[in-house]
């Protein structure tokens, strides 16, 4: 018999302990409830102007598109300038019979060489001013890029993006 009656004062502690556990678990329920329901009503409130909306989708669209064609001029505008500095170095280093000496008796002596001095070249091609040379790095650019296709289609996109 008192093995009976320890039994049921440790069923009546297990009891006690669940009904504990089910009081907190009702009190979290409620709780969290109650900051659903907050967090609800707070969205329906708060305005979200930096959300997007279809029309960020149509400026990031431009945007990226844009980006492509400014990358593909930027590789055609380099060829340009490396073609053009190509024919510029191939003008400039054209090497004719008259431009060319040749010394004979060339002696070591340390009198000789310190009366004589290098021979003076002839002036070459004058140099450009920076003004001239601007001019010339847009006359280029435009030779190269505004001929082309894309660059068209460029300045109709941009005049629409700016509209």
């Amino acid at each position: 018999m008192s093995e009976f009656v320890d039994e049921t004062e440790a069923l009546q502690a297990n009891i006690e302990g669940m009904k504990n556990l089910s009081a907190s678990l009702a009190k979290f329920n409620e709780s969290f409830a109650s900051w659903l329901y907050i967090m609800n009503m707070n969205a329906l409130t708060i305005d979200w102007p930096q959300a997007p909306s279809g029309a960020s989708f149509i400026m990031a669209k431009r945007r990226a598109e844009k980006d492509a064609l400014d990358a593909i001029e930027a590789l055609k505008a380099k060829k340009c300038e490396a073609e053009a500095a190509v024919a510029d170095r191939t003008a400039m280093t054209e090497v004719t019979d008259v431009e060319m000496t040749f010394s004979e008796n060339v002696t070591t002596t340390s009198a000789q060489t310190s009366k004589t001095s290098a021979p003076k070249k002839k002036p070459g091609k004058p140099k450009l001013s920076a003004k001239e040379k601007k001019e010339r790095s847009r006359e280029l650019f435009l030779a190269c890029h505004w001929n082309s296709a894309a660059a068209i289609q460029y300045a109709s996109t941009d005049s629409l993006i700016e509209a």
